[in-house]
C-alpha cells in the first residue's frame, strides 16, 4: 500500500476538522519571567550568544517559557522555569541527535550519545570509558540533573529517569523508521509517540510546580497509568492534528493523520477528520478514566490535584499551538483558534 499523495498542493486542500475543547486553558501571569529565565540559562550555556536573540533565534521555535506558562498555571516559579529549561533540551534531542541520525542513516553515534545521557541521569557525570567529547547537550542535561533533584522526592526522580529512558528508545525507534524510510503501522507509531512526546517527564513536574506527588505505592496502578496515557495520546494527537498541513506539505508522513490515510487508503483530509474524531473520542475516555481514578482511591486529595494538572496540560498545549503555531506551507493558512474559541 502506497502513502497518499503529499506535497504543497495536497496541504492547500486540507481544511480545519471539529476539534472538541473540554479542558480548561489558562496562562500563568509570570509567563514572561520564566521565558527572561530560559534565555539566560540559554546564554549561559552557549546556546545563545544575546538574550535578544530570543528562541526564535536559536530554533524558530515558540517561546518555551511561555509553552510551560501554559501547561502550568498555577505553577511555582523554580518547577516552571526549569520545565521550560527542559523543553529546550528535549528539543535539542530532536533537532541536533535524533534527526542528524536518521539523515546520515547511522544511529550508531546517536545511542552512543544515549548512553552518555543514560549515564549522566544516574551520576550527573559522563561515563569514564567514553571517548566521545563533551558536548552543550550533555552539559545541560548534568546542570538539569542537578535542579530536578533538588525540587522532587527520590521516587519522583527515578520515574524522571524512566521516563527520560522511554523517551530514548522513541526517539531510536523514530530516528530507525525514518532512517531506513520504514512506514511504521499505525499502532507502532502511537507507541512512538507516547514515548517521544516526554510527556511522562513534564507531568512529574507538573506534580512538583503544584506540590503534590502521586504516592509511590499508586504510581504503577492501572487507574493511573491510564489516565497519564490517555493524556499523553490527547498531546500527541493534538500536536499532529495542527502539524498536519506542514507534514502535509514537506511530505513528511510520520504523522498520525497521514498514517491513518495510509492505513485506510484515503486522502490526507480523511486521514485528519479521522485523528480529530478520534481526539474528541479521546476526551470522553480522559473522564471516564479519570472518575475510575477517583473512585478507585476514595477522592483522594492527590487524584483530585492529578486530574486538574493534567486538564490544565491539556487545555494550556491546545491553547499554545492555537496561538503560536506558524505555519511553514506558504500561502496556506491553517488554524484552530476559531474552534478552540478565546483562552484566557
Amino acid at each position: 500500500m502506497t502513502l497518499p499523495e503529499l506535497g504543497p498542493k495536497q496541504a492547500r486542500r486540507l481544511r480545519a476538522p471539529h476539534l472538541a475543547r473540554p479542558f480548561p486553558a489558562q496562562l500563568h501571569p509570570d509567563h514572561a519571567q520564566f521565558e527572561d529565565q530560559v534565555l539566560a540559562w540559554m546564554v549561559d550555556h552557549g546556546l545563545l550568544t544575546d538574550e535578544r536573540q530570543g528562541y526564535a533565534g536559536h530554533s524558530h521555535r515558540p517561546p518555551p517559557g511561555r509553552l510551560m506558562g501554559w501547561l502550568y498555571p498555577h505553577g511555582t516559579a523554580e518547577a516552571v522555569a526549569t520545565a521550560g529549561r527542559l523543553a529546550v533540551w528535549a528539543r535539542m534531542l530532536d533537532d541536533r541527535i535524533a534527526d542528524p541520525a536518521a539523515q546520515k542513516h547511522d544511529l550508531a553515534e546517536m545511542t552512543d550519545r544515549l548512553l552518555a545521557f543514560d549515564s549522566i541521569l544516574h551520576t550527573h557525570t559522563m561515563n569514564a570509558d567514553s571517548s566521545r567529547p563533551e558536548e552543550a547537550p550533555d552539559r545541560l542535561l548534568r546542570d538539569l540533573c542537578r535542579s530536578l533533584h533538588a525540587m522532587t522526592t527520590p521516587h519522583q526522580f527515578l520515574r524522571i529517569q524512566r521516563a527520560m529512558l522511554r523517551a530514548f528508545l522513541g526517539f531510536t525507534a523514530d530516528a530507525a523508521h525514518a532512517s531506513h524510510k520504514r512506514i511504521p503501522t499505525v499502532a507502532q507509531y502511537r507507541s512512538i509517540r507516547r514515548n517521544t512526546s516526554t510527556l511522562d517527564i513534564f507531568i512529574v513536574l507538573a506534580e512538583t510546580a503544584t506540590e503534590f506527588e502521586i504516592p509511590s505505592e499508586a504510581a504503577l496502578r492501572q487507574e493511573v497509568q491510564a489516565l497519564i496515557d490517555t493524556t499523553t495520546d490527547l498531546f500527541t494527537m493534538a500536536h499532529d492534528i495542527f502539524t498536519c498541513h506542514k507534514d502535509v506539505h514537506h511530505g513528511d508522513w510520520l504523522n498520525l493523520a497521514i498514517l491513518l490515510a495510509h492505513e485506510h487508503a484515503s486522502s490526507p483530509q480523511d486521514g485528519l477528520t479521522l485523528a480529530a474524531e478520534e481526539f474528541n473520542e479521546g476526551t470522553a475516555s480522559f473522564r471516564r478514566h479519570a472518575e475510575v481514578l477517583l473512585d478507585s482511591f476514595d477522592h483522594a486529595l492527590w487524584t483530585h490535584q492529578l486530574t486538574s494538572a493534567l486538564e490544565h496540560v491539556l487545555g494550556g498545549y491546545l491553547a499554545w499551538l492555537s496561538e503560536l503555531w506558524v505555519t511553514e506551507a506558504g500561502d496556506y493558512n491553517f488554524t484552530l483558534v476559531p474552534l478552540l474559541g478565546t483562552a484566557t
